[in-house]
């Protein structure tokens, strides 16, 4: 990644940042419940069976009534598990599964190193998954926090995808209005969302 489009990427995270710390609380829950209807109401969301969710932090959208829609509704649900290396989506079982998870030093749930659950990429992969970020663009360009973890993943189920001859994985973000911007910088390693859902 070149230096000018690394300092943009910088610049563009305290932005947003800044804008998410200064949301009136009345507001993200109005546009949280639009973004979540969204998504439930989706077809891709309906037909799918076997959906990765990112478990939300305190300033992104929230993800629980998702989770439990995806679980009522007998989905299978893969949620990540990130060591300092890589991130991997591992299965879910179930609520009170969720609610039983540790919670790492950055206060997400996962499921421990030592805790033995399916991979979704050593089976039969996602038909969809949701994936969070600090930025994005209405044409599903993404800017993250850094790490890259989520760009190496949705490249590794491309290619897990085509080995198997399976569709493509549909991967979406979820954006308050704050967070949508007109560009993202990017480079050749970023991967371009399906689709963002925002409030209208």
């Amino acid at each position: 990644m070149s230096i000018a489009v690394n300092q943009l990427k910088t610049d563009l995270r305290k932005r947003i940042k800044k804008h998410l710390m200064n949301m009136d609380p009345a507001v993200i829950v109005e546009q949280s419940q639009s973004i979540i209807k969204q998504v439930l109401s989706c077809d891709k969301f309906k037909q799918s069976s076997r959906i990765g969710i990112y478990l939300s932090l305190p300033e992104e959208v929230p993800t629980y009534d998702i989770v439990k829609r995806i679980l009522k509704e007998g989905k299978e649900c893969f949620i990540p598990r990130y060591n300092k290396l890589e991130m991997r989506l591992v299965k879910l079982y179930s609520l009170k599964d969720l609610e039983a998870l540790p919670e790492t030093s950055w206060k997400i749930k996962q499921p421990l190193d030592t805790d033995e659950r399916e991979d979704a990429c050593a089976k039969d992969g996602l038909d969809y998954i949701i994936v969070p970020g600090l930025a994005f663009s209405e044409g599903g360009d993404r800017l993250g926090r850094g790490k890259g973890y989520y760009d190496k993943y949705l490249k590794e189920l491309q290619v897990f995808n085509a080995e198997r001859n399976l569709n493509p994985t549909y991967a979406v973000g979820l954006s308050f209005i704050e967070q949508i911007v007109d560009e993202i910088p990017t480079s050749e390693h970023d991967f371009k969302l399906d689709k963002v859902f925002y409030p209208q």
